[in-house]
C-alpha cells in the first residue's frame, strides 16, 4: 500500500485493518469452538487463516507505519491520534473512532488468543501425561520433600502402564 498523508487513504488504511481484525476475532472464535470439540480439521483451517489473516495485518501496519514515519510522527497511539488530527482537521471525530475501534478488536482479538493459546498448552499437557502414563515413565506431580526439606523424586506406579 503506498504511503499516502491523505484523509481518505488513512480511513481507507483503517477500514481495511478494522476488517481484517474482524475477521480474525471470527477465526479466533472458531478456533476456540474447534478445541473445545476437538475438530482437527476445522483448527487446521484456523491455522491456516489466521496465518492468512496475520500477514495481512502486518502488512497494514507496515503501511501505517510507514506512513506515520514520513510525517514524522511516532508510532504510538496518541501519535495516530495527532496525526489524525493533522491531516482531517475539523472531520478527524470520525477517523477517531475508526482508530478506537481498530485498537479494541486487536486488543479482543489478543486476548482470544491467549486464551486459545491456554486451551492449547492445557490440551498438550494432558496429552503428554496420558503418553506417559501410557509408556510407564514416571509422572511428576511436582516437586517433593522430605521431612528434613530436601527434594526427593516424585513418581508413581501406575497400573496402567504395568498393564
Amino acid at each position: 500500500m503506498k504511503a499516502s498523508l491523505d484523509k481518505a487513504g488513512i480511513e481507507f488504511l483503517l477500514r481495511e485493518m478494522y476488517e481484517t481484525l474482524s475477521e480474525l476475532a471470527m477465526v479466533l472464535d472458531n478456533e476456540h469452538s474447534a478445541l473445545e470439540n476437538s475438530d482437527i480439521d476445522k483448527m487446521h483451517q484456523a491455522a491456516v487463516s489466521k496465518e492468512q489473516l496475520s500477514k495481512k495485518l502486518e502488512a497494514l501496519e507496515t503501511s501505517r507505519s510507514k506512513i506515520l514515519k514520513k510525517a514524522r510522527f511516532h508510532l504510538d497511539k496518541q501519535s495516530m491520534y495527532n496525526f489524525i488530527d493533522t491531516i482531517a482537521g475539523s472531520t478527524a471525530e470520525s477517523l477517531h473512532k475508526i482508530w478506537e475501534m481498530v485498537e479494541e478488536l486487536a486488543s479482543t482479538c489478543d486476548t482470544q488468543n491467549k486464551i486459545n493459546g491456554i486451551v492449547i498448552d492445557n490440551s498438550k499437557r494432558q496429552t503428554q501425561a496420558a503418553l506417559s502414563i501410557l509408556h510407564g515413565h514416571a509422572q511428576t506431580e511436582g516437586e517433593l520433600y522430605d521431612a528434613e526439606g530436601t527434594n526427593v523424586p516424585h513418581s508413581f506406579n501406575s497400573s496402567l502402564a504395568r498393564a
